[in-house]
């Protein structure tokens, strides 16, 4: 009912332009569909294409030269520190840091830079 008291809204050059309009980009749209559908001369190139031979996998534990690498590591980005004033009544105990990637003493795992162990 929208479009009926729609179209009773606008006069006759309107409603005229309105539907030559709409049949215009009809057309265009069938035009469009009609350019991509298949063609039966698609469906033989597409046979032709694979109607070779296609020769099998190689079996991966005979192929030598698809051995991985180890990822190449570079230090991660840091934030600056904050500088900022401790009051005298909030002391930290010390501690020795360890890094969980290497092992190592006095560095954590963010600022390590040893290259990663398998």
């Amino acid at each position: 009912m929208k479009g009926k008291k729609a179209c009773e809204s606008l006069g006759d050059r309107e409603q005229f332009a309105l539907v030559a309009n709409v049949e215009k980009n009809l057309r265009e749209v069938g035009n469009r569909a009609r350019q991509y559908r298949i063609l039966p001369s698609s469906d033989m190139a597409y046979c032709n294409t694979y109607s070779g031979v296609i020769s099998p996998i190689v079996d991966a534990s005979e192929d030598a030269s698809d051995q991985l690498k180890p990822l190449a590591t570079c230090r991660p980005p840091e934030r600056p520190k904050k500088l900022r004033i401790r009051t005298k009544d909030r002391f930290k105990k010390k501690r020795i840091f360890t890094c969980s990637r290497c092992g190592g003493l006095g560095h954590n795992e963010r600022s390590c830079k040893a290259p990663i162990a398998d």
